[in-house]
């Protein structure tokens, strides 16, 4: 008897399928970005001192909060993109008993997306320059000290200029990626971003055998970062869409546009930073007064866990756009199958991706012989509990998002001033084991359950049917195999 399988499953559909899959290929995105910081790591682990790897790490940590400084406007005219893309008549501004089944034409508003575009070009000019600034003023004080270690800070200085320029840069080019993920591109970019990262990993590689130098390798990573930019400006200008944004014109001012992303745009802005960036402040704070030993332990755990959970971010926000699209439509019951589904394989990519670094990573510094050492096992687990529930959670907050309506930044901000709060005042007593009990806390006392709360409120589905599968089951999991790993390493 033969199987029936649905064709779009056969055989010989399941390359195209896979070729053209978000969640295959930002997954194949996320795993080459891991492997280059897993592959890098040991070359510098075994080629620097531990002061020169404190400093490199911390460069990593300055770029990782400069991710931040679109300010949310990524995410919001990502959504309006995709809002444009599923047939809206206008910008969609918030309300709370809007019909998103309203008003939809199916068909792509292209006059809308012009003005989306062109209002876009001047944002993103004031984002790069902010930024600048910020990392000319603030960024060069808060990297002085650790500089200072090394036996040839001028090396580190000049690297510092290059990140400075090439993230400033960066910040402006953003602008095409986001269009391009608004309209749903995703597996076209991440198929080209397998590609750079794997190229950028070998280049990088090269470099360290011939210059073994930190700022020949800052040079290279920030160059291919440049180049993804003109990538992404090249797909969106010569081959999506028929080449229809070629013609639109890169600056174009529509205040109702600017309204209409404002709002959702500064209220996502202090969230991100109170939440993803107190946690890269910790290790800014953290170089301010400990020796480099203790520091590179601490920012190579933060590297290590960021890393896990950026592959754990595929399965569901390469959907993002889709969500949207879903909610834009109307098609409630779609979004609610789609991201119960989606969290619950997030879920589990981070819990097997926690537990591989928790089992290997002494081993592997010690086959290594480096100088660098890592955190205790204990604190390692304690601060990836605490990033499982945020996991939760920010997915939560992505869901409730889809209706352009940004109300965390209230509760975020409370929880990020007293997760820093507490952070500071625990230092001195408790050394680096006051972040994750800070931002265990803090997150504890509103984000973990209020931004649960309302995305579930907004789906219309009562906690425990909706959770049973996307967050508990993954809970008694991972509270399962933390033990095992206990034992397993005495």
């Amino acid at each position: 008897m033969r199987l029936l399988i649905p064709k779009k499953y056969s055989p010989r559909a399941l390359p195209q399928l896979l070729w053209n899959s978000p969640t295959f290929t930002t997954w194949g995105s996320f795993i080459t970005t891991s492997l280059k910081g897993l592959i890098l790591y040991p070359f510098i682990l075994t080629r620097f001192d531990t002061e020169e790897v404190a400093t490199w790490l911390l460069f990593l940590s300055a770029i990782a909060l400069s991710n931040l400084m679109d300010l949310g406007f990524l995410g919001s005219f990502s959504r309006q993109i995709a809002y444009a893309m599923g047939g809206v008549k206008s910008t969609v501004r918030y309300q709370r008993d809007y019909d998103y089944g309203k008003d939809v034409s199916g068909v792509t508003n292209w006059e809308l997306m012009g003005k989306l575009y062109g209002t876009m070009g001047y944002i993103f000019v004031g984002l790069g320059l902010m930024a600048l600034l910020l990392l000319s003023t603030f960024g060069t004080l808060a990297v002085a000290r650790t500089i200072a270690f090394n036996t040839d800070p001028n090396q580190f200085w000049a690297a510092w200029w290059v990140i400075v320029a090439s993230v400033s840069v960066g910040i402006y080019g953003r602008k095409y990626r986001t269009v391009l993920h608004g309209m749903n591109y995703i597996p076209l970019m991440n198929r080209w971003n397998i590609f750079f990262n794997s190229t950028g990993v070998v280049a990088a590689i090269a470099v360290l055998y011939i210059f073994n130098s930190i700022l020949a390798l800052v040079i290279v990573t920030q160059t291919f970062s440049i180049l993804s930019i003109l990538r992404d400006r090249y797909l969106l200008k010569h081959v999506v869409e028929e080449k229809r944004f070629k013609d639109y014109p890169s600056f174009f001012w529509e205040p109702e546009i600017f309204r209409a992303v404002y709002s959702p745009t500064w209220r996502s802005a202090l969230g991100m930073f109170a939440s993803g960036g107190v946690t890269e402040i910790t290790g800014i704070i953290y170089a301010q007064v400990a020796n480099a030993e203790m520091l590179a332990a601490y920012l190579l755990a933060l590297r290590l866990i960021n890393l896990v959970s950026a592959a754990s971010r595929a399965p569901f926000y390469s959907k993002v756009p889709l969500f949207t699209r879903y909610r834009a439509e109307g098609k409630i019951e779609a979004l609610i199958k789609n991201t119960k589904r989606s969290m619950a394989i997030a879920l589990y990519v981070f819990i097997l991706g926690i537990l591989t670094v928790g089992q290997f990573v002494e081993p592997l510094l010690s086959l290594l012989q480096t100088e660098v050492t890592f955190v205790p096992l204990s604190l390692w687990l304690l601060m990836s509990n605490v990033w499982f529930l945020e996991r939760h959670h920010a997915m939560h907050a992505q869901t409730y998002g889809t209706m352009n309506h940004e109300p965390f930044y209230i509760p975020i901000t409370i929880s990020g001033a007293i997760n820093i709060t507490l952070a500071l005042l625990l230092l001195k007593p408790l050394d680096v084991w006051a972040f994750p009990v800070a931002q265990g806390f803090s997150n504890l006392l509103i984000n973990n359950w209020w931004n649960v709360k309302i995305s579930l409120r907004s789906l219309g589905q009562p906690a425990f049917s909706y959770m049973k599968t996307s967050f508990i089951l993954p809970l008694i999991a991972f509270i399962g195999f933390q033990m095992l790993l206990f034992v397993a390493r005495g």
